[in-house]
């Protein structure tokens, strides 16, 4: 986490229009989180995203009592999207996405929504690693997809 906060203080801008570095493998983004509870602990994850994080992650969310968190998925040179949040009332909630990066790692999802208990897959489309809510990708998302790609010229 302290890496990740020099990161940020050096500004990594999530607003610009970021060309996509992934990460090598299946899964092109890392994920980092931190959430504090007002009794002073603090529980913290930098890694791959999966499963056992987001299952971690939401048990933390329905622990008693209030806590701040904050939820971030990077890849090597920006932020794709963050959620800082306080709970169980969201009373301070603040979100940045990076529209071009989610849509690069993640076509077809929703990107919220991967906070919650949808689950997602890995696909490779030619050399890339992309994230897909469906099993199996139909071959109309791989076209669109592959077209949006030729359009921003990241093909």
């Amino acid at each position: 986490m302290k890496k990740w906060k020099k990161k940020d203080a050096d500004g990594m801008n999530i607003t610009a229009a970021a060309t996509p570095r992934p990460f090598p493998g299946k899964t092109p983004t890392r994920v980092a989180w931190e959430v504090l509870f007002n009794d002073g602990t603090t529980q913290t994850y930098l890694g791959k995203p999966s499963a056992t994080s987001y299952q971690r992650f939401r048990k933390l969310m329905l622990r008693p009592g209030m806590c701040w968190y904050r939820f971030r998925e990077f890849d090597r040179g920006s932020v794709v999207a963050e959620i800082t949040d306080l709970t169980p009332v969201p009373l301070v909630r603040f979100t940045r996405r990076n529209g071009r990066l989610c849509t690069y790692y993640k076509p077809d999802i929703n990107w919220q929504i991967v906070l919650g208990s949808t689950r997602f897959y890995s696909h490779q489309i030619g050399r890339r690693w992309i994230y897909s809510g469906l099993g199996v990708l139909p071959a109309a998302n791989r076209t669109a997809y592959t077209n949006w790609l030729a359009a921003e010229g990241l093909s």
